[in-house]
C-alpha cells in the first residue's frame, strides 16, 4: 500500500532513504481460519458455537487482519455474537 500511495523510491517521498521492512501475508485456508479463531477463544476461556465461528470464517474469507479483529472484539466482549460479527463485516466491506 505504501508503494502505491506514498512511494518509497522517489526523492520527494517521505520514505525515501529510510530502511523498509516488508511484511507479506496471505489469506488463511478455511480450516486454518477456524483453527486460528478456535485456539484464540479457547486460550481466553471463551465458549462459542461452532456454526457461528464457521459463518464468521466463511464471510471473512481467511483474511488474517479481519479474523484477528473479530477474535479480539469477541474476547473483549466475552462472546461471539451477531453484533460483533456484523460490525467487523461492515468494516471489511
Amino acid at each position: 500500500m505504501l508503494t502505491e500511495f506514498v512511494g518509497v523510491t522517489p526523492p520527494l517521498s517521505s520514505l525515501y532513504g529510510r530502511n523498509i521492512k516488508e511484511l507479506k501475508s496471505t489469506s488463511f485456508y478455511r480450516q486454518t481460519s477456524i483453527s486460528f479463531l478456535k485456539a484464540g477463544f479457547e486460550e481466553n476461556g471463551l465458549s462459542f458455537l461452532p456454526e457461528r465461528l464457521e459463518d464468521v470464517v466463511d464471510r471473512l474469507d481467511g483474511i488474517v487482519g479481519w479474523l484477528t479483529l473479530c477474535g479480539s472484539r469477541s474476547i473483549e466482549a466475552k462472546r461471539l455474537d451477531n453484533r460483533i460479527k456484523a460490525s467487523v463485516l461492515n468494516m471489511a466491506t
